[in-house]
C-alpha cells in the first residue's frame, strides 16, 4: 500500500475504532415515573408503632402511594403498601404450644396491599425481624419454625390485600418488644419503633 493510501485507511480504521468504543455511551433521557393509581382500600385505623424509613429499596421511580404507612418494592419486584400494626407476647401458639423456658412467643401483626406485581407473596418479598436494641441482635420468622399462628403471613401474605397477618417469633424473654425491622435483599430497611 502506498503512503498516500495508508493515511486515509488509517483514519478510517481509527474512526471505526472510536465509533465502536463509544457505542452505548450516548446518554438516554430519564424514564418517566409511573402515574399513581387509585386504590379502593382505605387505611385501617390503628395505634401502630412509629415507623422510620432508613433506606430506599431501589433507585427506580417511586411506586404508587398505597393505603398504609410504607410503600416499597419487594425483592420479587412487586410493590406493596404495608405497616406493622401491633406486637405482643402470646402464651401459646395456635396449636397450644408454649415457648421454651427462657423464651417468649411474640406475634407481630402486619397489614398490606399489593399495588403492582403478578403473584402476591408478601412473606417472600420482605424479611421481618424483631431487633434487640440492647445487643443489636435480630430475630427472624425462622426463630419460630416449630410454632404456628392462625392467620400467619405465609398464608395471608399470598392475598393481594390482608389485615393483621401474623408473624410469630420465638425469642429470648430478655428482648424488649419495641423494634420491628422489615427488609429486602436489595437493601431496603424500614424500622417500626415504639
Amino acid at each position: 500500500m502506498t503512503p498516500s493510501l495508508r493515511r486515509p485507511a488509517l483514519a478510517l480504521l481509527v474512526g471505526a475504532a472510536a465509533a465502536m468504543l463509544t457505542v452505548g455511551c450516548v446518554p438516554q433521557p430519564p424514564a418517566a415515573p409511573p402515574q399513581p393509581t387509585e386504590t379502593q382500600a382505605q387505611p385501617v385505623p390503628s395505634e401502630s408503632p412509629e415507623a422510620t424509613e432508613t433506606a430506599a429499596p431501589s433507585e427506580t421511580a417511586a411506586p404508587a402511594e398505597g393505603p398504609y404507612e410504607i410503600t416499597a418494592e419487594g425483592q420479587d419486584g412487586s410493590v406493596w403498601s404495608f405497616e406493622v400494626t401491633d406486637i405482643a407476647v402470646v402464651e401459646t401458639d395456635a396449636a397450644g404450644d408454649a415457648a421454651e423456658p427462657g423464651n417468649q412467643l411474640v406475634e407481630v401483626l402486619v397489614s398490606g396491599e399489593m399495588l403492582e406485581g403478578a403473584e402476591p407473596d408478601f412473606f417472600h418479598a420482605f424479611h421481618i425481624y424483631i431487633v434487640d436494641d440492647a445487643t443489636g441482635s435480630q430475630y427472624g420468622l425462622s426463630s419460630a419454625s416449630n410454632y404456628y399462628a392462625e392467620g400467619d403471613l405465609f398464608t395471608t401474605g399470598t392475598e393481594p390485600s390482608f389485615v393483621d397477618g401474623v408473624g410469630i417469633f420465638h425469642i429470648p424473654d430478655t428482648v424488649e418488644l419495641n423494634h420491628v425491622r422489615v427488609t429486602t435483599d436489595q437493601g431496603g430497611v424500614w424500622d417500626f419503633t415504639g
